[in-house]
């Protein structure tokens, strides 16, 4: 079982969760809150909620797909003077006031699935995020921002096994701090950050897979129009594998490098623009084989709004991240999202992912990893595995009243790809798998 850990963080770690992303534990929107002092709010909130996942261990469709129904409840608490919206702190460019622009939020959760088998019931259930957000002298000519993410996740691995033997348990932290510099009236603007950002798995077997990354962030802003401005942006990130087995299992560490330049800004009252495209560079040193990676990145991000109440998003993508499972994968999509409030307070979402993943530098079977004996597929080809990535993810939430509120989501993932590892002792893991949740949550909330 343990031989299999490798591809089991590829196939399910990446689609699960990533550094600064939403921490993926059911929570509703909040409430309005509690007033503390003059400008800030507490939030606190309760959920249970209910649902079905198709294939627990996601499995390819050959493998007996386990479904399994689950509960999940839910805490969290939160207090700001500044929402926090898609991660980001929503405080105004202009400068206020106020010496602090602030949130903080904790959530935990502990999820159990419902079904006969034993080994099903076994998989891990706890997992708790918190996420803070810092903002000192906004606005002004000389400010501070910083971020931080803490996720300790809890999820089975991709094939059927005791969850309390092997699974995917770890913590995934990710922080940055960034000095703002606005000369002058304000239409330059300079930035230098730091970013460190941890990985480390629970299991001892999976120690090749624990990380950490260092990075520098620059951004150089010039605002040529009130509502525009152009964009210059350097980051440098050294990932570093803590337990580096050079030439085994395809786990060193690199040096990456992005250029970007662009468009960011209002085209009109309703629709704004990112246009950043740029080359990324990132060099292997310590695999004598490769490869390393040269290539186009960029994003181009055009968003409309209907109303005060509606937003449409259209995103097309291409970029490359470092990787688990071989060196590192390049992405190739486009996104969609679409979200609505109604009038009796509804609210709706929609949204969208699908792009063309390729794993670069698979372990070389036999030779660079001497557990699998082979990788087949017509996907795969030259020690990389080709796949398609979809997400889609659809639901309504209704307040009833100030306190209580309910909805109803539900998530498809897809994992296309014919790829599948050959392991020595006769285990073969089959790498595609598609996993569809659908989920009821109740909540009370303020």
């Amino acid at each position: 079982m343990v031989l299999r850990c490798g591809v089991a963080l590829a196939s399910v770690w990446l689609l699960a969760a990533s550094a600064n992303a939403e921490v993926p534990i059911p929570k509703t929107e909040d409430g309005e809150g509690l007033p503390v002092g003059q400008r800030s709010v507490v939030h606190l909130g309760v959920a249970v909620p209910i649902g079905l996942d198709s294939n627990v261990f996601s499995s390819d469709r050959n493998e007996d797909p386990q479904p399994a129904g689950f509960i999940y409840p839910s805490a969290w608490v939160g207090i700001g003077n500044r929402e926090v919206r898609d991660g980001l702190l929503m405080s105004p460019p202009e400068r206020t006031g106020r010496v602090a622009d602030y949130g903080f939020s904790i959530i935990g959760g502990f999820r159990q699935l419902l079904s006969g088998d034993p080994v099903v019931r076994s998989q891990p259930r706890f997992s708790i995020g918190a996420r803070g957000r810092l903002n000192l002298l906004p606005g002004r000519r000389f400010s501070l921002v910083a971020n931080e993410d803490y996720y300790y996740g809890s999820d089975p691995t991709n094939f059927r096994v005791d969850g309390r033997s092997f699974n995917l348990n770890r913590h995934d932290q990710h922080a940055d701090v960034t000095m703002y510099f606005r000369p002058g009236g304000g239409r330059l603007s300079l930035s230098l950050g730091y970013l460190n950002e941890l990985l480390r798995f629970i299991d001892g077997s999976q120690y090749r897979s624990n990380r950490n990354v260092n990075g520098l962030l620059h951004e150089t802003k010039w605002r040529f129009l009130p509502k525009s401005a152009l964009v210059f942006e350097y980051q440098f990130f050294f990932t570093r594998y803590l337990a580096e087995d050079i030439g085994v299992g395809r786990n060193e560490s690199s040096f990456a490098h992005r250029f970007n330049t662009g468009y960011r800004g209002q085209l009109q009252r309703r629709l704004t623009l990112d246009a950043i495209i740029g080359w990324g560079l990132a060099f292997y040193r310590a695999d004598v084989n490769g490869p390393d990676f040269s290539g186009l990145i960029g994003n181009i991000t055009l968003s409309y709004y209907p109303t005060l109440e509606s937003q449409l998003q259209l995103s097309l993508f291409r970029d490359f991240h470092d990787s688990l499972w071989g060196n590192y994968y390049v992405d190739n999509g486009v996104r969609a999202f679409a979200r609505h409030t109604f009038r009796f307070k509804m609210i709706g979402h929609a949204g969208i992912s699908v792009s063309g993943r390729t794993y670069h530098g698979l372990p070389e079977p036999g030779l660079e990893d001497q557990n699998i004996d082979e990788i087949t597929g017509q996907r795969s080809a030259d020690l990389q595995q080709r796949s398609t990535v979809a997400t889609i993810d659809i639901g309504v939430e209704q307040p009833l009243r100030r306190v209580f509120s309910v909805a109803l989501s539900y998530t498809l993932r897809v994992d296309g790809t014919d790829t599948a590892v050959h392991y020595t002792n006769g285990v073969t893991d089959e790498l595609g798998y598609i996993k569809h949740l659908l989920w009821f949550v109740a909540a009370a909330r303020i």
